[in-house]
């Protein structure tokens, strides 16, 4: 709903449109709607942008948590000399 308030706002359409919507987003869920198919209708381009933006999104938090999860897992091992197998060795 919102882009297609900047379309009625900024009174564009076509390639003008999607360029203002496409600046606002990550450029990987653009790649991911270009990759399958061409839209003619930019409301069907929306829709399809949508779920796109919102995966890359959730790609993105997934990266990211998965990052911090390295680094803690580091720090530890860093601040302790040991790493998690020699924690699970010791329970056996």
């Amino acid at each position: 709903m919102e882009f297609e308030n900047w379309n009625v706002k900024a009174k564009s359409t076509g390639i003008a449109f999607r360029k203002l919507i496409t600046d606002q987003i990550p450029d990987e869920a653009v790649r991911r709607i270009s990759m399958h198919q061409e839209y003619a209708d930019n409301r069907d381009w929306i829709a399809a942008l949508r779920p796109a933006v919102r995966d890359e999104k959730d790609f993105q938090e997934g990266k990211r948590l998965q990052d911090n999860n390295l680094l803690v897992k580091f720090k530890w091992e860093e601040e302790t000399g040991r790493t998690n197998n020699d924690k699970d060795n010791e329970k056996t």
